[in-house]
């Protein structure tokens, strides 16, 4: 969708003023229901919230536009959906996270779909 759009403003304001909108909202959604768990973070976890504002969501969406704006509509399309098979696989691998049969099944069906974009359409006899 953002490959053809015009836009008057950067990829990077863009990701800005997006990430700043969502923030907003969500702020006020937890404001009204969950105002009585709110505590002051400690540092490591403001460490986390700060990693996991600019590296994992501000880079991320600043690389993602910039590749997108390349790619075809189907190599698009196909990187997207590797995104839940490579966050299952890195939090085992990384944080010892225990892959369910729920998730093989996911993820086989996941491949399964991939599997199906990728196979050739037959030919009709002309």
């Amino acid at each position: 969708m953002m490959k053809h759009v015009k836009l008057s403003i950067s990829s990077i304001n863009l990701t800005f003023w997006m990430l700043l909108s969502g923030m907003l909202i969500f702020s006020l959604i937890s404001l009204v229901f969950e105002r009585s768990d709110w505590r002051w973070p400690h540092v490591l976890e403001w460490l986390a919230v700060l990693y996991g504002g600019v590296v994992t969501f501000a880079i991320s969406y600043v690389a993602w536009f910039r590749v997108a704006r390349k790619l075809t509509p189907v190599t698009s399309g196909l990187s997207i959906m590797l995104v839940p098979v490579v966050g299952l696989m890195g939090g085992a691998w990384m944080l010892g996270e225990r892959i369910a049969q729920s998730d093989v099944y996911a993820l086989g069906l996941i491949l399964l779909a991939m599997a199906v974009v990728l196979m050739p359409t037959p030919q009709k006899a002309a």
